[in-house]
């Protein structure tokens, strides 16, 4: 379960049925302009890529809410769209 920080991303990608592989990861591909639109995030939030996957990093907290990197994404739904 992720951090206070990002709790609201992890619990819309659980809702809508997205899937999470054994390394914690999202099947999906995290659209960055409209998850900071959407949940508002706290400065201690950042976007970063790391190799395969993408996401959503709390620097206070150490928890991530990561993707599927979007250059790697060709089969994975966008969130949120």
């Amino acid at each position: 379960m992720a951090c206070k920080h990002l709790s609201g991303l992890e619990k819309d990608l659980a809702d809508c049925g997205i899937g999470q592989e054994s390394g914690g990861r999202f099947d999906c591909c995290l659209n960055k302009r409209a998850a900071v639109e959407r949940y508002a995030f706290d400065d201690c939030i950042v976007y970063e890529e790391r190799g395969l996957e993408a996401g959503f990093a709390c620097r206070h907290c150490g928890d991530s809410v990561m993707g599927v990197h979007f250059d790697y994404a060709r089969e994975v739904p966008g969130f949120p769209s």
